[in-house]
């Protein structure tokens, strides 16, 4: 911090010392902050982040400016990047940013949230607790991308939790780790290591018979074809998280990052509005393609809330942070209560 208030007055110290007729080319560049997402280039939530680069720009009237670059590698390698300062920010998935923060774990256990208006609730409960933590190891949480809801398509019917503890589930996840693998082995489900590329050819194979995926991740890879039934319920919130060093966001002024904050704010809003239509249009797309929406009856629901409800205790403690939980836990339940 004082490191950073010392650079931004030596700055201002020498600008105040250049000629009056200094050209524009020999003043100093603006500083440019990269910021890096796994997001194809032309998908919504790539589109909308885009944005930000132009809010980035007028707040901080030319001293700044914001580059984000689609499409790029997967968590680990940003996390590296991130961490060794080629880059400045980065839009993580929710996998990646528990390896940032251990308390975005929370927001990954299993059948916890079923609506955007619970998912709402629970983050705007513990975003507090999560930006103190990052605060902690030098980042700030700049907002989130909501990119869908993830549920589960499979080769075959999938109405009870047996049926899905039966199936091979394909984990393409770049962090999954040994301990989540040992976690989901030990509560009966079986999770076969499969690098994203090799998903398709191991559902068409049967060495997998299930995998995670959003309704479009599904449709733009064509793992519906092989696995042509898909669970009418979210598993976990498909939600990216965007992350930018102190030292960065700290180089713009008080009131540039209220604009830049508002800015991110306004992105999520859109992407929560938009997002529900995208789903709808790729499930409906699939249907004709084949695609079979499995739904559940009053008494399979009932048997998976009975699911949540011991997969949510076995995570406390273990897979996710008990504290962050009880936070979340109250607000989805008066979300889901209709209390606020």
């Amino acid at each position: 911090m004082r490191a950073a208030s010392s650079s931004i007055l030596l700055s201002a110290l020498f600008a105040l010392a250049l000629p009056l007729g200094t050209p524009a080319a020999e003043q100093a560049a603006p500083t440019r902050v990269r910021m890096s997402t796994a997001l194809p280039e032309g998908t919504p939530a790539y589109d909308a982040w885009k944005k930000l680069e132009g809010a980035w720009r007028e707040a901080a009237a030319g001293a700044s400016e914001l580059r984000i670059y689609g499409g790029g590698s997967g968590d680990e390698e940003m996390l590296r990047r991130l961490r060794a300062g080629q880059i400045q920010a980065a839009i993580l998935t929710l996998d990646g940013a528990a390896q940032l923060e251990p308390g975005f774990a929370v927001l990954r256990t299993p059948l916890f949230v079923r609506s955007a208006n619970e998912l709402d609730a629970v983050l705007q409960a513990i975003s507090p607790a999560l930006e103190k933590r990052l605060a902690a190891e030098g980042y700030v949480l700049l907002g989130f991308a909501p990119i869908g809801w993830v549920r589960i398509f499979a080769s075959r019917p999938v109405h009870t939790v047996a049926d899905l503890q039966h199936a091979g589930i394909a984990d393409w996840s770049a962090a999954a780790d040994a301990s989540a693998a040992a976690w989901w082995k030990a509560r009966g489900y079986g999770f076969v290591p499969t690098p994203i590329a090799d998903v398709a050819a191991a559902l068409a194979a049967g060495r997998a018979a299930a995998v995670p995926a959003t309704p479009s991740l599904a449709l733009a890879l064509n793992w519906y074809r092989s696995a042509s039934h898909m669970v009418d319920a979210p598993l976990v919130p498909a939600l990216g998280v965007a992350v930018i060093q102190a030292s960065a966001w700290e180089a713009l002024t008080p009131r540039a990052r209220q604009s830049v904050r508002a800015a991110a704010a306004a992105i999520q809003v859109s992407l929560e509005t938009a997002v529900p239509a995208e789903e709808a249009l790729a499930v409906a797309e699939m249907e004709k393609r084949g695609l079979v929406v499995d739904r559940r009856n009053a008494a399979e629901e009932g048997a998976w809330a009975a699911e949540a409800a011991r997969l949510q205790t076995a995570a406390r403690g273990g897979l996710v942070d008990g504290a962050l939980l009880d936070l979340a836990v109250a607000a989805r339940d008066r979300a889901r209560s209709g209390k606020h």
